[in-house]
């Protein structure tokens, strides 16, 4: 059987992502204590799995609306809103306790079981999708998911308990990033940075080669050239830019409205 190269770059991508999540997963079950489990967080995940099965037999067989996803891997935080009311017009603070518990262990049961399904669901957009820019909008999501959690656990040391301590701890953590000048994907292990160079090289094989359209009438060397300048211009603006300011908005959105700006300058009239 002859097996095409964009199915081999979706297998690269997805695989890379895959170890991204099995960075997060073995160090969550390292640090984790699922000794004593509520019951919302049981149901959480119990309802959680019979879920993700459900929409995964049905998009086999069904071309499903977006919009029926979402709303069933949702349902917890539909709660919230209802909860908030009752708190409201009640005052009683159990309603408060009830929305944090629900909401932090939908966040900590929703990185276990939803993220491999999530890759899964990319790999078979990535591989049947005519469009480029659909695949790197969707690439873009899920690399920077997995990527977060994975460098986020990799340097935790203290332990939690059960998917409820997972989740406080992804809030408690984002927070510490949007108050701080420290890169939240920065990470010194290398399982990572090779998991995320395998999906940079999928991602570049698949736009240059291994995609049947193009949608573009650009040649193949000049599609090659903006990801390469693109690198470039990240590799010395990451080598300079803590030099004069610590801003970790500044650093990290700067390259992107100038790189936006230099595509669309560049491409516009062109594809």
């Amino acid at each position: 059987m002859k097996i095409s190269l964009r199915t081999v770059t979706t297998i690269f991508g997805a695989f890379a992502l895959i170890l991204l999540y099995l960075v997060f997963l073995l160090r969550f079950i390292t640090l984790a204590d699922l000794s004593n489990l509520s019951r919302i967080e049981l149901y959480i995940f119990i309802t959680m799995l019979i879920r993700i099965i459900v929409v995964a037999a049905l998009g086999r067989r069904f071309q499903l609306s977006p919009i029926i996803p979402i709303v069933l891997f949702s349902i917890e935080s539909l709660l919230i809103p209802v909860l908030l009311a009752f708190f409201a017009f009640t005052g009683n603070p159990a309603y408060v306790t009830a929305m944090g518990t629900i909401l932090t262990a939908w966040i900590g049961v929703s990185a276990i079981l939803l993220s491999p399904y999530l890759i899964y669901d990319f790999g078979r957009y990535m591989r049947s999708d005519p469009s480029l820019w659909g695949i790197f909008f969707l690439a873009n999501l899920e690399f920077a998911f997995n990527l977060f959690m994975a460098a986020l656990l990799s340097e935790a040391s203290e332990h939690f308990a059960g998917f409820i301590g997972l989740g406080s701890y992804f809030v408690l953590s984002l927070k510490s990033f949007a108050t701080s000048s420290e890169v939240a994907f920065s990470t010194g292990s290398l399982v990572i940075s090779v998991a995320s160079l395998m999906f940079f090289i999928s991602l570049l094989v698949l736009a240059t080669a291994g995609h049947g359209r193009l949608e573009t009438n650009l040649k193949l060397r000049h599609v090659l050239l903006i990801p390469l300048l693109a690198l470039v211009i990240m590799l010395v603006w990451d080598a300079s830019a803590f030099d004069f300011s610590s801003d970790m908005f500044i650093v990290l959105s700067a390259p992107v409205f100038v790189l936006s700006i230099v595509v669309w300058g560049g491409a516009r009239g062109k594809a």
